[in-house]
């Protein structure tokens, strides 16, 4: 008997075409209080200029790596940079936001992912949110909001968002929606915010989505996925996972229980993927459920703790760390 408090898989592809189809969001709730866009760049490019901090703790190698991505993302345009993502296949043809799909287009990053991605992290995120942005602009000037879903994901490495993402194209395909999707962990609480803001502004229908996994079995799965192309796949270490899913959980509740968002008309929402993987079920009263015993993380270091005990027990690879 499944509980009560979470909906059978079957509702999800019709979640998106009827609870939130005319909740279109009110940015003027936002406009008197804000704050100047984040320092590091990205977050107000929209042409090209886009710019990005420099990892820490870099070794020789990936640091002169980083430097050849600042130059080469110099040298391109936003139009081309979008160009070469939209052919990436995690991409969905240029309609979702990642990272790590970013990543790949830098030259000489797939040559050793695990190596380099510390070198090129910043600068995916930075492609990747300043693509999103374009986007975001088009949807205001064409006045398309009342036709277009802007879903940002929330929750920590290895919940299962990229599953969950899938489902959610194909729902609105069916649905025949424009979706852009901001794939992210939301544990960067200032950005995230701006970002949540930004979509706003662009008149759509706003969601928030968090996947619930533990932190326990994203180990696991990070460990999993670092054994693919030949064991030189990106690996992230216990500490980035650990802390991820915290701040990610953290910031998804506050965000979820802040009036400004909620009378701005975004929806927040959780959907629970512990059960069975790629299959992830919307859990009602999604806040309350993340605050329960068991599924809230204490404090960022038990959080740590906890996927360092999962690593050490699945059998951990030497990994290089991710940048920020």
């Amino acid at each position: 008997m499944k509980p009560k408090n979470i909906m059978s898989s079957e509702s999800l592809s019709l979640h998106m075409e009827v609870d939130h189809r005319f909740q279109l969001p009110n940015a003027d709730v936002f406009k008197k209080s804000k704050r100047p866009l984040g320092s590091s760049g990205y977050l107000g490019a929209a042409g090209s200029n886009l710019d990005f901090e420099t990892p820490r703790n870099m070794n020789p190698e990936q640091a002169a790596f980083e430097a050849r991505t600042r130059e080469w993302i110099r040298l391109k345009s936003l139009d081309e940079l979008g160009e070469a993502y939209a052919e990436q296949a995690d991409s969905f043809r240029g309609r979702v936001f990642n990272s790590n799909t970013a990543q790949e287009i830098i030259p000489g990053y797939a040559v050793n992912r695990r190596l380099y991605n510390k070198s090129t992290i910043n600068a995916g995120r930075a492609i990747s949110e300043g693509l999103f942005l374009r986007e975001l602009d088009r949807v205001k000037k064409r006045g398309a909001g009342d036709t277009t879903v802007i879903i940002v994901t929330a929750g920590g490495p290895g919940s299962g968002k990229s599953s969950f993402i899938e489902g959610q194209i194909a729902s609105a395909e069916k649905a025949m929606r424009k979706i852009l999707v901001l794939d992210t962990t939301l544990q960067k609480k200032e950005s995230s915010e701006q970002l949540i803001e930004k979509a706003m502004e662009s008149g759509a229908v706003v969601r928030v989505s968090y996947i619930h996994t533990p932190v326990e079995t994203a180990m696991r799965r990070n460990i999993n996925r670092g054994g693919v192309h030949g064991g030189t796949n990106r690996l992230e270490s216990a500490e980035m996972v650990g802390r991820g899913h915290f701040n990610a959980q953290r910031n998804f509740v506050e965000f979820a229980s802040s009036d400004a968002f909620r009378k701005a008309g975004v929806v927040f929402e959780v959907f629970d993927n512990s059960v069975d993987r790629g299959n992830p079920r919307i859990v009602r009263n999604g806040v309350d459920f993340l605050n329960s015993g068991g599924i809230r993380y204490a404090d960022e270091y038990e959080t740590i703790n906890r996927a360092a005990r999962a690593s050490r027990e699945r059998g951990t690879q030497k990994d290089t760390g991710v940048a920020g």
